[in-house]
């Protein structure tokens, strides 16, 4: 009884460590997005995604491989593509996440969500969202 018990102190410990260890490199990667958006005077794009998702896929294919929209996202924004399946979402947005995918949260350089755009976009609207948003 006292092995088991001995490892199952263990295995909590272990968790609890590496749960610390993932909210610590979060925090300090949403601290350097902060700093760099601030520096840069950018806003934050961050795009919640899944690599099962058509729609992700899509606008992957369609919208991200335009020139134009490239070109909007290095000059305006700090663009981040999260899959929600493997890492969480920064900035506490998991609570204003509504579960679609794709979905685009603008985020100032405070950290503040200001725009919240669930779906897929053509190349026109997303444009559209880019440019609401600088």
């Amino acid at each position: 009884m006292g092995g088991l018990m001995f490892r199952l102190i263990s295995l909590f410990i272990g968790i609890s460590v590496f749960t610390c260890s993932t909210l610590l490199a979060d925090y300090d990667s949403s601290k350097a997005l902060l700093s760099q958006a601030k520096k840069q005077n950018k806003i934050i794009l961050i795009e919640a995604m899944s690599k099962n998702c058509h729609f992700c896929t899509t606008m992957e294919k369609e919208v991200f491989s335009q020139k134009n929209v490239k070109d909007n996202l290095s000059k305006n924004f700090i663009f981040v593509v999260i899959d929600i399946e493997n890492k969480k979402l920064p900035f506490g947005l998991d609570k204003d996440y509504k579960g679609f995918t794709p979905s685009f949260f603008m985020i100032d350089s405070t950290g503040k969500l200001k725009n919240e755009y669930p779906g897929a976009w053509t190349e026109e609207d997303f444009i559209e969202i880019l440019n609401e948003n600088k």
